[in-house]
């Protein structure tokens, strides 16, 4: 079994007395305004004190083992970092200390720029598959304050290489700013200390299942273009199709050219796509276009009231709304066109479908785009251009998230969570939003009730359902279904499973020069949690085609049945399988799709709010607009 070198380095010290001061905690008394004094559960669970590792007035001296709290020993490892690091480097820009409730991290600079510093961070960790404290480490690129953003910065990032392409060799790469970490400050801040540390911990991988895609009378591949080439969608759109072009008079032109790309014609032999009717059976012509003068309809009620006279007059086709703009990331006049006209029409579940300038009024842009465009075009009508193939029984997915932002003029927060409904293929459901309060309390309540109606509707069908909930979601909400689960019939499974795209692991194949995980490895690193490696090489014999991502964290949060490891893996696999089934776009990113589609829809909750002032979401929307 091939084992992956984690990110953590265990210390070579693993018992030590920790010298600490203790009070115990009164819910009525002491209110904690120093930053020296922390609260902590000891023992069972019922005893909680203040702690310092200074004396304080009426505070206890008291001595603890290293393995008797882990939570008391992480922090005395962060304590003992930070002073060994003020003692040993006398230049104090060698390092910086970030510390608050969520993150305890010491960065120790490896190379500075005028655009920033290449750093290595120092975290405590207890890795629970080994029970060892250490220290999780990896490299970053600090960017100056003011600094804007270019090209440079992404070469010393890593992102880029040398010659500014995308850089294959990013795990050799940051190896190698790990190896000079090491040089530089190993033997004069960690050596022969309680911080002093060994080598990377090898832990044991498996290898889960390459995705299959199932098209057009169920017939399987291993890509998606090639699957929808030969055996066409999974599932047709089953109503006539309508497509509005919404356009200002300087915008027929790339109007006609998008038209003329979508039906196929001068792409000059596009191998992925043959148009909307030869590729997805779904027809486009004179008769069913039709034009709108977008200088008309300039706000979101003006939007809104088009889209209701458009379904009143075509109740029985499927609509989509075609537009342009410029990047919606270049802010300004444009993204606020582009957010209007995307929130107007997906109040009454109209679809938009934007094409930037730069795209349509290049020949080459337009002919490597429009096959993606055209999958979002047909998925948003309600076509399943494939799904793939699950490793266990048909179950529901739902993707849970949420997005937290304050008020315009105001300190009070707006709490918004929603959920992605999908099945074990990736076939989407619905977007649904769950609880959209100011009070905390009511957020609280109205998400408990929301999801109970969702799931006492959704478990008449599946008596099996898989909540892929993400790491916005803090321990109330997790508590919150948790409790919500358990008062459903015992003969339905649930499983609440917690995923993080964004984490502080990686890991490094050290049997491969360069360093690269393959694609499907997956390791342990505790008894519920894993890391899965969704991007890499295709086999050990191949080198990395382009720059991959890290693993993907994923925590067992919850189970309503005990499960053995081999159903572990089952939805692990599963969970792999969802990456494929990312309607985005023919290569899009491999992020599993309950998680990908609530990070687009928080964005955009976000943009609402930012720059159109709207807080406001209709509750259940039928297609995937966000696409």
């Amino acid at each position: 079994m091939k084992k992956i070198a984690l990110n953590f380095v265990p210390l070579q010290k693993q018992i030590f007395d920790i010298n600490v001061f203790r009070k115990e905690r009164d819910k009525q008394g002491f209110k904690n305004e120093d930053s020296e004094i922390f609260s902590l559960t000891i023992g069972d669970g019922k005893e909680q004190f203040w702690f310092s590792f200074f004396p304080k007035n009426d505070f206890t001296p008291v001595v603890y083992k290293s393995n008797e709290n882990i939570y008391l020993t992480l922090r005395y490892i962060f304590k003992t970092l930070c002073d060994r690091c003020n003692e040993t480097l006398v230049e104090k820009n060698e390092y910086t200390i970030e510390s608050h409730f969520t993150s305890q991290k010491v960065r120790f600079i490896i190379k500075s720029y005028a655009e920033g510093n290449q750093i290595v961070w120092l975290s405590p960790f207890f890795l629970e598959k080994t029970k060892k404290f250490g220290f999780l480490l990896d490299f970053k690129f600090v960017v100056n304050q003011g600094q804007s953003f270019n090209r440079k910065i992404q070469q010393l990032s890593l992102s880029l290489n040398g010659e500014y392409k995308s850089n294959n060799n990013l795990y050799y790469d940051k190896f190698n700013m790990l190896k000079s970490f090491a040089r530089f400050y190993y033997n004069k801040t960690f050596a022969n200390s309680i911080v002093d540390f060994t080598g990377f911990t090898q832990l044991e991988s498996f290898q889960l299942q390459n995705k299959t895609y199932i098209f057009g009378n169920n017939e399987e591949a291993n890509y998606p273009s090639t699957g929808l080439k030969k055996s066409g969608p999974y599932k047709k759109v089953n109503q006539s199709a309508l497509f509005y072009f919404l356009r200002n008079e300087d915008e027929k032109d790339k109007a006609l050219k998008l038209y003329t790309a979508l039906r196929g014609e001068s792409l000059d032999d596009n191998k992925f796509y043959g148009g909307l009717e030869e590729t997805y059976k779904l027809t486009i012509n004179q008769n069913n276009i039709k034009g709108l003068n977008s200088d008309k309809y300039k706000f979101v009620d003006e939007i809104e009231q088009v889209a209701i006279e458009i379904k009143k007059k075509h109740p029985y086709e499927k609509i989509i709304i075609f537009a342009f703009s410029p990047r919606k990331e270049e802010g300004g006049g444009g993204q606020k066109r582009y957010l209007t006209i995307k929130y107007g029409f997906a109040q009454q579940n109209i679809p938009v479908q934007f094409v930037q300038y730069s795209t349509v009024t290049s020949p080459y842009a337009l002919k490597s785009s429009i096959p993606n465009i055209a999958l979002a075009v047909f998925s948003k009508l309600g076509g399943e251009p494939w799904k793939v193939k699950s490793a266990g029984e048909d179950c529901l997915v739902l993707g849970i998230s949420q997005t937290i932002y304050r008020k315009t003029g105001s300190k009070a927060k707006k709490f918004i969570a929603y959920s992605v409904l999908l099945d074990t293929g990736g076939i989407y459901k619905s977007l649904e939003v769950l609880s959209n309060e100011e009070n905390i309390e009511s957020y609280f309540a109205k998400l408990k009730i929301s999801l109970k109606k969702v799931l006492t509707e959704e478990t008449k069908r599946y008596k099996k359902v898989v909540l892929h909930v993400t790491f916005k979601l803090k321990i109330k909400e997790l508590n919150i279904i948790k409790e919500t689960l358990s008062g459903f019939d015992s003969e339905i499974d649930f499983v609440v499973i917690r995923i993080n795209t964004e984490n502080g692991f990686w890991g490094y194949d050290q049997t491969q020069h360069h360093l690269t995980p393959s694609r499907n490895t997956c390791i342990s690193i505790a008894d519920s949690k894993y890391l899965i490696w969704l991007e890499g090489t295709k086999s050990d014999f191949d080198s990395p085609e382009k720059r991959y991502s890290g693993p993907m964290y994923v925590d067992f949060f919850y189970t309503s049945k005990t499960l053995e490891e081999n159903d572990k893996r089952t939805y692990l696999q599963d969970l792999l399988n969802l990456s494929g089934a990312n309607w985005r776009g023919l290569n899009a990113k491999a992020v599993p799709v309950s998680v990908y589609y609530c990070k687009l829809v928080s964005e955009y909750i976000k943009d609402f709010k930012e720059v159109l002032n709207i807080e406001e979401l209709k509750n259940e929307f039928s297609n995937p607009w966000f696409l």
